[in-house]
C-alpha cells in the first residue's frame, strides 16, 4: 500500500488507523483470510467534516485516484503471490 500511495501522492503519510465503524472484513477474517481496510483519498478539512453527514461526498479526482491506487495494490499483491 505504501508503494502505491508514494507513486500517486508523493510525500503522503501512511499510518494505521482503527475505525470505530464496522466493515465486511470480519467475514473474511472469520474464514482465515487477511482483510484490510484501505480508503485512498486526499481529504481537505471540509471533506473530513462531511464524513457520514447529509452532504457526504468525495471529488471525482479522489474517486479516480482511489481506483488507481487500489489497482496498483492488487497488482502488486498478485505479482508477489506468483
Amino acid at each position: 500500500m505504501a508503494g502505491a500511495i508514494a507513486r500517486h501522492v508523493p510525500g503522503a503519510g501512511v499510518f494505521p488507523l482503527l475505525m470505530a465503524g464496522a466493515t465486511d472484513g470480519h467475514y473474511w477474517r472469520e474464514r482465515g483470510y487477511a482483510a484490510y481496510g484501505f480508503s485512498p483519498a486526499v481529504l481537505d478539512p471540509p471533506d473530513i467534516g462531511r464524513i457520514h453527514g447529509i452532504d457526504e461526498r468525495i471529488s471525482s479526482d479522489n474517486l479516480v485516484l482511489g481506483v488507481k491506487m487500489v489497482y496498483d495494490v492488487i497488482r502488486e499483491l498478485c505479482v508477489e503471490a506468483r
